[in-house]
């Protein structure tokens, strides 16, 4: 079964890449209309870059309040360590209600759901899916599951690629490319680097060659940027003091490394890919109670160790900050 997924996806794979040339044509028309279409993809930047904006204050927010939540429970041990399980279970079932009944294709990272869409072995219905994403990352994140903002934000940035594009006509034939542009714009608001969306959009969802596709991916992508810029600060993602360069002889402990890590996310995306068919197949338990478990095992484990909890990003900047001790904290985000 596998193997005829994976067979259909890249027949899909074939079958729009054989198209974009077509799309791509369909559009170039009079330099009137590329101008208008280059507008269009900086609308989708603007908009995803204040949507990731919006989403990363929020996330500062709950979590900060949790953080806060825990210290004080910390003052009453006896019972203290009991409530931010049963707030976790609570909060988890609520989002798994809410995914189930109102848009399921909010549930997980959302990036594979983008690259369904626009293999066209999956829909997607902007006016819910925003909505959804937004408000249950923002509960996910405050109940402690170790969830990112990245992949929540490349999601919603792609349905407003699409409701940008809905609501100003264009054509189900560029849609497609509007699309890719709102997922890098997310990418490049959520990193605060535009190249990485751009190269994003290329490498993983639109890989025609073609100057429209690069053109629109590109000015969509710094668009985000200059909202996260204007609104965030001249700042990196990650805060991190001078690092000396490394001498030529750790080259054979840097390409032992890249191999190491190399194994380690290949079997963590299987083990991922594993888990996610085994909770599939199972009967006993809701889906939308799921998350609620999950959202309290998580609870627990933060009462000991807080650090392990949340979407990483001031766990990474610690490690980052040479406080090493937090390196296995960040194995334990990944393994929930």
């Amino acid at each position: 079964m596998h193997t005829e997924s994976a067979g259909s996806a890249t027949e899909a794979s074939e079958a729009v890449a054989g198209e974009a040339g077509a799309e791509v044509r369909s559009v170039r028309g009079p330099r009137s209309v590329r101008t208008r279409y280059f507008a269009v993809a900086a609308a989708i930047g603007l908009t995803s870059g204040l949507l990731a904006m919006l989403f990363a204050w929020a996330l500062f927010a709950v979590e900060q309040g949790r953080n806060a939540i825990v210290t004080s429970l910390r003052a009453h041990p006896y019972w203290g360590w009991m409530v931010m399980p049963l707030c976790g279970l609570v909060i988890g079932c609520a989002i798994g209600r809410l995914v189930e009944r109102v848009d399921h294709d909010a549930a997980g990272s959302g990036i594979p759901h983008v690259k369904g869409v626009l293999f066209r072995l999956r829909a997607m219905n902007w006016k819910s899916l925003i909505p959804v994403k937004f408000i249950g990352g923002v509960l996910g994140i405050g109940a402690g599951l170790s969830l990112g903002r990245e992949g929540p934000t490349v999601q919603m940035g792609a349905a407003v690629g699409q409701g940008v594009g809905k609501m100003l006509g264009v054509s189900n034939k560029v849609l497609p490319q509007l699309i890719s542009c709102g997922a890098g714009a997310g990418l490049s608001a959520a990193f605060n680097a535009p190249l990485a969306g751009f190269i994003f959009v290329i490498e993983e969802l639109r890989r025609e060659m073609s100057a429209l596709t690069y053109g629109a991916a590109l000015i969509a992508a710094v668009m985000a940027d200059v909202v996260a810029r204007g609104l965030m600060g001249e700042v990196p993602s990650f805060h991190t003091g001078p690092i000396p360069a490394a001498p030529l002889a750790a080259l054979p402990a840097v390409i032992l490394l890249g191999l190491v890590v190399g194994c380690i996310a290949v079997g963590f995306n299987r083990a991922l890919v594993w888990s996610e068919r085994r909770i599939r197949e199972q009967r006993r338990v809701p889906r939308w109670a799921l998350p609620g478990i999950a959202a309290a095992l998580v609870g627990l484990i933060g009462w000991w160790l807080p650090v392990a909890t949340g979407g990483g990003h001031g766990t990474a900047e610690m490690v980052l900050g040479g406080k090493y001790a937090a390196a296995g904290a960040i194995m334990l985000v990944g393994l929930l």
